[in-house]
């Protein structure tokens, strides 16, 4: 019996792997610890006046102002401490702040210099955020599997005939249960390789999304920057699909699917409907049983809204 186990981060996490957003967090936390010499424990990483009109890049400023970025995004309408989906947060930065610093001159021709000048003041901004990927690339590649133990309550689930789609960057599956490389498809790459590294959101924003969104004019000028941001950090998920095309044909035959700690969040939902499209009608589909009732429910609405005809499972 063929089986396609689906790995997402809550199988390293049930681990005690410490691979977590919040963990991603607490690097760049100690990242700039170590460079200033200071504690940030109680700093506010919310205050703004990280921002400046004449920004100087230095390790400090740099590692100061991304973890301003994100924990806006991150915190928006919620009181929780600890980073959670960063990938959708990257699409979602919050750039409100800018307002206290461009020039507002919009009459005749000031508004085209003001434009210019607003301009200039975001470009270091761009630079900045699109090394976020960079940054938790060197986030991934320090992750130790240190004396990480076999959980047999899971290995029992793992035939022999068993291949693996892995949205984790960790190699857990090859160093703790002796698996076979080739029967492992990293989609988002893994970072004991010398492959990409795919980390990002969903946010299919355009220029002219952003264009018609725009109430202040003296935001024209920074379109471009706006829309590089959001493309650079964006998940060429489709590009990886048309890249892994021999894995999902061989997903024909697969009599049950089985997943554990996936989150099907939207941004990976098309690897999902994919999935449904390459496996026989009859195959079985299980999710892994945890306390929270209404996200299994979630969970298997969204398997079913993705092509899947079947009954979903736990196990």
């Amino acid at each position: 019996m063929k089986r396609l186990f689906i790995i997402g981060n809550g199988f390293d996490l049930a681990h005690g792997i410490h691979s977590s957003y919040e963990d991603f967090r607490k690097y760049l936390v100690f990242k700039l610890e170590t460079i200033t010499g200071k504690n940030f424990n109680n700093f506010d990483f919310f205050n703004s006046n990280i921002l400046t009109n004449d920004y100087i890049e230095t390790p400090e400023n740099d590692l100061l102002t991304i973890l301003y970025f994100l924990s806006v995004s991150e915190y928006k309408g919620s009181l929780d401490i600890e980073w959670k989906n960063v990938e959708k947060s990257v699409g979602e930065l919050d750039f409100s702040e800018f307002e206290y610093l461009y020039i507002d001159e919009s009459k005749d021709d000031k508004e085209y210099r003001a434009n210019w000048i607003n301009h200039d003041l975001f470009l270091p901004y761009v630079d900045l955020l699109t090394e976020i990927p960079s940054y938790f690339r060197e986030w991934i590649c320090q992750i130790s599997l240190s004396n990480i133990r076999i959980n047999k309550n899971i290995q029992k689930f793992f035939n022999d005939n068993t291949i693996f789609l892995c949205f984790n960057y960790t190699n857990t599956l090859e160093k703790v249960y002796n698996i076979g490389r080739h029967n492992i498809c990293y989609i988002h790459g893994n970072a004991n390789e010398k492959t990409d590294i795919y980390f990002g959101h969903g946010n299919d924003l355009t220029y002219d999304d952003f264009i018609n969104s725009i109430s202040n004019l003296n935001y024209f000028s920074v379109a471009d920057e706006y829309c590089e941001i959001n493309d650079i950090l964006r998940k060429p998920v489709k590009n990886i699909i048309d890249n892994n095309l021999e894995f999902f044909s061989d997903l024909t035959d697969v009599d049950q699917i089985y997943s554990y700690g996936f989150s099907y969040g939207e941004v990976d939902q098309p690897y999902i409907r994919k999935i449904c499209e390459s496996i026989p009608l009859n195959c079985e589909w299980y999710i892994n049983s945890f306390p929270d009732k209404k996200q299994k429910e979630t969970f298997k609405s969204i398997i079913n809204n993705c092509g899947y005809k079947g009954i979903v499972k736990e196990f």
